[in-house]
This record gives structure tokens, C-alpha cells and sequence, in this order.
């Protein structure tokens, strides 16, 4: 289902991750491998392709399979990189 969220940047990303719903999570975080015939989650591959190598093998060693969609979501929220005000 097409929600039209759109991460333009980094911050953006996460503030999306913490809104998103169970399904949203599992269509970019597992369903892609197979959608996509790939190694990682649309997550990473998005932070990878940006430039932002860490984070995203960051979020790549996180295992979906052994955590809830919320400790997932918590996960990942949690590798976000703070702000500078």
C-alpha cells in the first residue's frame, strides 16, 4: 500500500521509522530481500546509497527475526544520530 512518506534526508528517515506501522516495518525491513533479490533491507540500502555506510551496516546487523516490530522499531530509532542544535 502506497503511503507516499518520503525520507529526504537522514532525520527525516527516522522520524518516519517512528511512525511507521508493523506492516510498513516488515515491507522495507523483510519482505525486500525477496522483493528485491537483495542481502539487505530498504533501510540500509537507502543510508548505504547516501553515503552513510555505518549507519546502515548498523541497521543491517539488526535481526528482525528475534525482536517484535516494536523493539525493532526502538532499535532503530535508537541509532538515529543526534541532532545539533
Amino acid at each position: 500500500m502506497q503511503t507516499n512518506t518520503v525520507a529526504h534526508n537522514v532525520n527525516e528517515l527516522f522520524e518516519h521509522v517512528a511512525r511507521a506501522t508493523n506492516a510498513s516495518l516488515f515491507f522495507h525491513f523483510c519482505e525486500a530481500r525477496l522483493r528485491l533479490g537483495r542481502l539487505t533491507n530498504d533501510f540500509s540500502q537507502w543510508l548505504h546509497d547516501i553515503g552513510e555506510f555505518e549507519l546502515a551496516a548498523a541497521i543491517e546487523r539488526l535481526n528482525p527475526y528475534a525482536l517484535t516490530f516494536e523493539e525493532l522499531r526502538e532499535q532503530i530509532s535508537s541509532l538515529a544520530p543526534k541532532q545539533i542544535a
